[in-house]
């Protein structure tokens, strides 16, 4: 499946698999970024997503990973 962008946290994982994904995103050229809240995304000429989260510092007494992941918000037109 063809991938025109990677967004990743970048919040340090040390598991085999999250290592893999990187380097295949580096052997791939994929670009990759990471988004903050506040940012916004363009998914296409039309689509514009905002980022809700993550925010920096990132939630350091979070129990559970998924508290640092990203959140966007889609703009549904009517």
């Amino acid at each position: 499946m063809p991938v025109d962008k990677v967004y990743d946290l970048a919040l340090a994982k040390s598991t085999t698999t999250y290592e893999r994904l990187l380097q295949i995103v580096k052997d791939k050229n994929i670009p990759y970024a990471n988004p903050r809240a506040g940012d916004t995304i363009n998914l296409d000429p039309d689509t514009t997503v905002l980022v809700l989260n993550p925010s920096l510092p990132f939630f350091p007494m979070a129990t559970d990973a998924n508290d640092n992941s990203i959140v966007i918000k889609l703009p549904i037109n009517t």
